[in-house]
This record gives C-alpha cells, sequence and structure tokens, in this order.
C-alpha cells in the first residue's frame, strides 16, 4: 500500500460518524476520560474536534461494555454498575426547528429531548441485559417484563403492551413521526382533534421523568445496586439557547438519581441561571471539565507535549490496526523533530553558541556566557532548551534564499505538537501528510513534512472565515500571529519570546467576538490554571490566550505558549497593518 492510499483511511474523524466498534477499537484512555467516572454534574468544554463527542459517547453502557475489551478500568466499572450512562445527541436541525413553534417551543424542547432521552435508553437497558445476564432465556424474560412495564407507561393511552425492546423502539419512531404532524398543523393554526392532541402524552410531562422512571424499572428487575447512578450525557449544548441551559441548570441544582454529563465548547455554556430563584452552584452542583489539549492545560510544557505525543502516536497505530494494516510507528513515517532534539544531536556546542551571539539580546547574551563558564547543565536548561527550536527557525528563515524549502516542520514531536492533541485535526494531519505520495520508502522526507505542515497550518487558519464575521476573525488572529512573527524572528529575542497575550474588558465587543469565535474552532486557547474551578474559569472579557500551536508552521513559529503581552500591545505596535484589517478589527458593530 503506498501513502496516498494509506492517506484515506484517516479520512474520517467525527466520532458521531464512527460505530461503537470502530470507536471502541480506536479510543484512547485519557485522564480527561478517567474524570467523568464522578457523581458530579459536569458541564464539559472543549474546542471543535477535541472529543468532546468521543468521551460521552464511550461512556454510554453499550461503548464501554466493549472498551472492556482493551481496557481494565473500563470492565472494572462496568462490573461494578456504579455509573450506567445513556448518550444523546443534540442534533442541529431539531435544535433549529424549535423556531418555527414560537409559541410552544418550550413545550416542543421538552416533549422532543424526553422523546429522545427515551429512545437512547433502550440501547442501554438492552446493553445492560446482555451484559448482566448471561443466561439467553433469562435475558428474554428480562426484556419482556421490562418492555411490558415500559408500555404501560409510554403507551398507556394506547393500551399496548409491547413484549420487547425493538417493538417499543418501532413504536416511539411512530410517535415521533405523527407528534411532528402534530407540531406542523400548530404552526399553521390548523385545530387539533382530542386524539391529536394526546399524541405522545406521556412526554408531556416533566423533562426527564418518563426517562427516570424506567431507569428505576431496570434498576429493580435486573437487580442492579441501590447505590447505582444513571448518567445522562447531553452532547453538543452550544446548539440550544440560553432559556435552555437554564432549564438543564434547573436539574442539575436539583436532588435526582441522575448525573448529568453535558458536552459544548468554551464560553457556550450560556448562562448558571436557574428556572428557580437560587442559581447553579459552580464547585457543588456541578463542575467543569476543561479537554483541550487533553486536559493538560495544568501541566507544564514538557509533561503536557509528551501526553500529546503519547496520544497522536497511539491515535495512528490504532487506525492502521482498525483495518488490518501492517503496523508501523508514527515515528518510523516522519522521524524525529530536529527543532526538539537535544543539543549535541543538532550541533557542536560552539554552534550553538554562536547563534545565541548573532540572535539574541544583549541580556541573554550575557546570561548564556556566564552560565556556559560555571554550570552547563543549567545553561542547556536555562537557555538552550527554551531557545533551541527558536535559534534554528531564525537561522533558517535569515539564510532562506529563492525557492529553498523549509525542513525544519517535521518529525514526530513537532507534527504531535502542531495537533494541539485535537484528535479530528489529528487524523486531518495524517490524511494530508499522506496524500498524493506515491513510490515513496517508509519515510516520508523532511521537506514534504514541512510543506506539508505550512500548507495543513494555513488551512486551519483559513477555515475561521466561514465562520459568523469570519473575515474579521481572520485578520485578527492574521495580526497576532504576524506580531508574533516579527518578535521572534526580526527583533533580538531573549528567552521569554511572547506568543500569548491578556486582555482585560476595555477590549471591544468586535474584538471579543473574534476571540470566541477562535476558541471554538481551537486557534486561541484560553490559559486556564489548576483548580480554577469556579464561575470565572472562562471570565468574560478577561484572561490570557495562547495562539494554537497549529499555527505556528504559518507564521513561521516554535510552537510553545511563550511570554504573555497585552493585546492592545499588538495592535498598538509598529507591525503594518493593512487598510482593510484596520477597519475590520477595530469597527464595532452592534
Amino acid at each position: 500500500m503506498n501513502f496516498s492510499e494509506l492517506s484515506s483511511l484517516f479520512e474520517s474523524s467525527n466520532a458521531r460518524g464512527l460505530n461503537s466498534n470502530q470507536l471502541a477499537n480506536e479510543f484512547i484512555w485519557t485522564e480527561s476520560f478517567e474524570s467523568l467516572f464522578s457523581s458530579q454534574n459536569q458541564v464539559i468544554l472543549g474546542s471543535r474536534g477535541s472529543g468532546k463527542t468521543a468521551l460521552v459517547k464511550m461512556l454510554a453502557h453499550e461503548n464501554l461494555s466493549k472498551l472492556a475489551s482493551f481496557y481494565p478500568k473500563a470492565k472494572q466499572h462496568i462490573e461494578s454498575k456504579d455509573f450506567i450512562a445513556t448518550y444523546v445527541p443534540l442534533k442541529v436541525e431539531w435544535v433549529n426547528s424549535l423556531n418555527n413553534y414560537e409559541e410552544k417551543k418550550d413545550e416542543y424542547f421538552v416533549w422532543s429531548l424526553n422523546l429522545s432521552l427515551c429512545a437512547k435508553l433502550l440501547d442501554t437497558i438492552r446493553s445492560c441485559i446482555d451484559v448482566y445476564i448471561e443466561d439467553d432465556i433469562e435475558q428474554l424474560i428480562a426484556e419482556r417484563d421490562i418492555s411490558i412495564e415500559i408500555s404501560q407507561l409510554w403507551f398507556s393511552t394506547d393500551n399496548l403492551k409491547l413484549s420487547n425492546l425493538t417493538l417499543i423502539q418501532n413504536e416511539l419512531e411512530k410517535i415521533e413521526f405523527r407528534k411532528n404532524l402534530v407540531f406542523n398543523k400548530e404552526a399553521m393554526g390548523v385545530e387539533l382533534s382530542e386524539d391529536e392532541k394526546r399524541i405522545g402524552e406521556a412526554f408531556h410531562t416533566t423533562l426527564f421523568k418518563p426517562f427516570e422512571f424506567v431507569t428505576r424499572i431496570t434498576k429493580r428487575i435486573l437487580g442492579l445496586p441501590r447505590h447505582n447512578r444513571w448518567i445522562v450525557c447531553i452532547d453538543e449544548a452550544e446548539f440550544l439557547t440560553k432559556s435552555h441551559h437554564q432549564t438543564l441548570n434547573t436539574f442539575m441544582r436539583s436532588a435526582s438519581d441522575l448525573v448529568f454529563k453535558i458536552t459544548t465548547m468554551p464560553y457556550r455554556h450560556h448562562t448558571l441561571d436557574t428556572d428557580v430563584e437560587a442559581n447553579i452552584n459552580v464547585g457543588h452542583d456541578l463542575e467543569y471539565v476543561y479537554i483541550d489539549k487533553l486536559g493538560t492545560a495544568h501541566f507544564n510544557q514538557q509533561n503536557a507535549d509528551k501526553v500529546i505525543q503519547e496520544f497522536a502516536e497511539k491515535l495512528f497505530v490504532n487506525r492502521l490496526k482498525y483495518h488490518d494494516i501492517e503496523i508501523f510507528s508514527l515515528e518510523e513515517l516522519v522521524g524525529k523533530s530536529i527543532l526538539t532534539q537535544s543539543t549535541p544531536d543538532i550541533a557542536e556546542m560552539t554552534y550553538v553558541i554562536d547563534l545565541i551571539n548573532r540572535h539574541c539580546n544583549d541580556e541573554t547574551i550575557n546570561r548564556a556566557n556566564e552560565l556556559y563558564k560555571i554550570d552547563v547543565d543549567k545553561f542547556d536548561d536555562s537557555i538552550i532548551r527554551k531557545l533551541r527550536g527558536l535559534l534554528l527557525l531564525r537561522e533558517e528563515y535569515n539564510n532562506k534564499s529563492g525557492n529553498s524549502s523549509s525542513t525544519l516542520y517535521s518529525g514526530v514531536a513537532i507534527i504531535s505538537r502542531c495537533s494541539d492533541g485535537n484528535p479530528r485535526r489529528l487524523f486531518r494531519l495524517f490524511n494530508h501528510l499522506l496524500s498524493n505520495i506515491k513510490n515513496q520508502a517508509k519515510k516520508i522526507p523532511d521537506s514534504t513534512q514541512s510543506e506539508r505542515l505550512k500548507s495543513y497550518s494555513y488551512r486551519e487558519l483559513e477555515v475561521i472565515k466561514f465562520e459568523k464575521d469570519g473575515l474579521k476573525s481572520f485578520n485578527f488572529i492574521n495580526s497576532i500571529g504576524n506580531y508574533f512573527k516579527d518578535k521572534g524572528l526580526v527583533e533580538k529575542i531573549g528567552t521569554d519570546t511572547p506568543q500569548s497575550f491578556v486582555i482585560d474588558d476595555s477590549i471591544t465587543e468586535g474584538q471579543w467576538s473574534c476571540i470566541k469565535t477562535a476558541v471554538d474552532l481551537g486557534l486561541l486557547y484560553p490559559y486556564v490554571k489548576k483548580d480554577r474551578n469556579a464561575k470565572s474559569l472562562f471570565p468574560s472579557k478577561e484572561g490570557r490566550f495562547v495562539l494554537a500551536n497549529c499555527l505556528a508552521p504559518n507564521f513561521n513559529l516554535f510552537p510553545r505558549i511563550g511570554r504573555a503581552v497585552r493585546l492592545h500591545s499588538i495592535f498598538n505596535s509598529s507591525v503594518p497593518l493593512t487598510e482593510e484589517d484596520q477597519l475590520e478589527l477595530f469597527n464595532d458593530e452592534d
């Protein structure tokens, strides 16, 4: 198989499109996933493609039971029966359709979510029966008993007594179709008959009640432990309105046998208000779980890079393994990264010192010379480790001539860093690296990797153009990236070269909107300190933001966090902006 054929294996990158077997085979157990096995309500925050869906989808009992073949921890959770989870996605088209029923959209929201939850619950019940009852006959009896009780609860007006879960699933589909016709009639002002008004009557009750009642039936008939907690996993809550979030918050605040795991993007948990007098209390009623960069926000740079690289290598091998492709490592494909190797592997120490003397500011040169004389190990840790990659980039940038291509953005360490630990981004990167390459040996040449990584980097930035006010956001990020490029490649450097920025409430609404859009796409990352789990986890119009590593090749930057500067310093600097940039960035819009 040549590389181009191999690239097609990495075209599918969205967890929503993977079947449960493939998801279980390719899933990687992370610290973020481990944190979800908790009786605490949690709002899981992450940018697009960060793996939110994979986490809550894999938490569902029918998927976790498959994962038990690969991870002892999964087997332990399944056997303990402490937590049983049901996963329900919020479909964009369904959420958008709520706007068609202005007068009854809250009623439609509750009814539809109740029905969706109950339909997904059937998959969970079927999985529990398969896992916890070995005898085939006993399985049929348990399914019959549960199904009959469900029928009496959900379909009491129709006097149905359905004897298996498949029949119940079919009936729910019929009810959903008929009810949608009723909602459409109401929206058009058509008078409904009494029979039409009673379609799906059981799901017009309080949100989660039809679901919760059946979980109790299931616990009783299957003999699940009394301390068992049922987890409701609601995916993509960013599509809901502030009013819907307020409703969900109300249930998270109230005492219940249900535990909620809700995914959304940073800044998209719209409110802490509830439908009662008291607001939801972060740290008590719920906690935030921030999963961007694989949950390494509170790690130091070296440990975070290590976690992300190990994840990238496993993800690559797992995809090959699932498709029965001869296994070889990511490092075999792309080699080591010269930008991150230790000093002896790059050049003689005298050459590195020469680079410092040519590219660094006086303060750094003096400190480097002093440390080199008295403590070589400290010199390597305090100076070389921080400057090595940037020095090589500067040297290549300053000596580049004509159409010569870079070779520095290559190797397993740099490729994994430039993914930011974003699974979907990793798949795109693997696909881009391998496509249209024929008759190559196993290793992709460094120059080809670097060329591909740069074009991939620009593509990641260009995607923001397609968002609302996307051109404004594109120019905003471009200006920031070019400022950091100027600081890293043109001006004399020190060990604290800037590559992040801080804001306060003096920024314009237009700039703040650009930041939120970039955070949604994982082009900027909020700098979150460990245990900063409070209402101010993602405060409005304040905080520190880091340029995503995926953008580093596009701006000739070394992928790292770097020192923070104030945002207004970036836009008040001498780095030239086009007239269009100026208009886009500083014109406030209503």
